[in-house]
This record gives structure tokens, sequence and C-alpha cells, in this order.
């Protein structure tokens, strides 16, 4: 029996040509049997797909020439196994944001912080002088989060601005720490802390 794989990935990088990728992402998943969703935008690409291990990394081999990344997806990626495909078919979407902010002005492949290594992680949070913040929302928080980290309480991602605008830090030139489940929301966060005047912002990383 094949084995069946589930991938996750994304990565914020200006994409001119969305409809062109979308069209292309499309026609070449569906070819090499690959299920699942791909949001594209032009702040970058979000997905989870599911198939053979080896058609999933013909696609990322794809992507990387597609749009000229100097690195491996799949080593960026979150990969796990399933005794079934868990998509029915396979769908590209264009969207204003790969994440949903509210705040497409935000461009986290221009700045977005400080990548943190997760072996350097307990480290940096150890600090006393360093500011802790979840960037996740209310329910995923109240399952577990780091001591001493910040709860914005928010339902959703389009409400961190809000947070932002309000944190009591009155010395921005301090670290902040932030994390998320997989490092999306935190990069695209680091992005917008960044543009409101934070200088020392970190994002924990989710892979090596």
């Amino acid at each position: 029996m094949t084995e069946v794989f589930v991938t996750s990935f994304y990565h914020f990088k200006e994409i001119i040509q969305v409809n062109s990728l979308r069209t292309k992402s499309l026609e070449y998943c569906t070819n090499i049997n690959l299920l699942g969703t791909i949001l594209i935008s032009k702040e970058g690409f979000n997905g989870s797909i599911s198939g053979e291990k080896a058609s999933i990394l013909k696609y990322f081999d794809w992507l990387q020439r597609e749009l000229n990344l100097n690195f491996q997806i799949a080593e960026r990626a979150r990969w796990n196994k399933s005794n079934q495909a868990p998509f029915r078919r396979m769908r590209v979407k264009i969207k204003r944001e790969i994440v949903g902010l509210g705040r497409e002005d935000i461009k986290p492949f221009e700045k977005a912080g400080n990548s943190v290594k997760p072996s350097e992680w307990n480290n940096l949070i150890l600090n006393p002088d360093v500011t802790i913040i979840d960037t996740r929302n209310q329910y995923e928080i109240e399952i577990g989060s780091f001591p001493n980290a910040i709860n914005p309480k928010t339902k959703t991602f389009r409400e961190f601005p809000d947070f932002v605008k309000n944190i009591s830090i009155e010395n921005k030139s301090k670290p902040v720490a932030m994390f998320c489940t997989g490092g999306i929301r935190c990069e695209k966060a680091a992005a917008l802390m960044i543009e409101m005047g934070f200088e020392d912002v970190n994002k924990k990383r989710f892979c090596l």
C-alpha cells in the first residue's frame, strides 16, 4: 500500500503573476495526483497538500524553480503520514493575504524580524528583559502556552493589530519574542510590530 503524506508549507514572497501561478500550480498538482488546498496572494503562498511523497517533492521542486527560491521548501514544511488522503480534491485559490491579518500593506518578505531556531528559543525566553507574546487565539492559548507569555485575548488573528496598538511596552527597543503554531502568524505579526516601531522582534522558527 502506498504511503500517503500530508504536508503544510508557506513562504512570504512578493508574487506578481498570481493568476498565472494559480493556473500552473493547479494543473501541475492535478497531473501528479496531489490533493489539498494552496492559497496564493501577492505576499506569498500557504498550503496543505497530500499524496505520495515523491509527488509532493516534485511539486516543491517545480515551485522553487518557478519562483526562483533559494531554499528547499521540503526542509521547511511540516510532514505527517496518513492512512488515507484527508482531502477530496485539489484547489488553488487566490487570496488578498495568505494569513488573514487585515493588513495587506504589511510585507513580511521585506522585514519580519529575527528567526530563532528551536534549539535557541528557550534561552531567549528565559531572558527577563524579553517580552514574550503568544500570537495564537484565546482558544488555542487556553490549551497551553509558554510561562509569562502575554495573551492578546483575540478570537481571530485580525484582532492582533488592535492588541499591538494598545500593548503597554514603553521601551520599543527591548526584545520581543513571538510564537504561534506553525510559524506563519508570528512571522506576519513580527512584520506588523516592526512597522509599528518595535526594534528587536524575534519569532520562533518551527523547523531546523
